[in-house]
């Protein structure tokens, strides 16, 4: 298992890795209490939220909240612990973008 890393290196090493895999990518920081914590697009439109926790750390009952209604809005929101699940869910992205062509 792998060694777990602070909340802010694990949002670096995200957004570095989708960078790279994605050169145009835009990462937007939300300054929203509650909201998640980055706005992440895409090349050709595509566009999900992500909260980042420490391994193992639960979402606040505001952050909840938060992520149900931008769901029921439709918008795909993430919450990730991890940089290989950080990893996992840019590439999911990138698949079902690939699908709803």
């Amino acid at each position: 298992m792998a060694k777990s890393i602070s909340r802010a290196r694990l949002e670096k090493e995200v957004e570095r890795w989708t960078i790279e895999r994605f050169p145009d990518a835009l990462v937007l920081k939300l300054y929203k209490r509650d909201w998640p914590d980055r706005l992440f697009l895409l090349p050709k439109g595509r566009a999900f939220f992500v909260e980042f926790k420490r391994e193992g750390e639960k979402l606040r009952p505001g952050q909840r909240l938060a992520k149900k209604r931008l769901e029921e809005q439709g918008f795909r929101v993430h919450v990730i612990d991890s940089q290989e699940q950080g990893q996992i869910i840019i590439q999911y992205e990138s698949i079902r973008a690939a699908l709803e062509r």
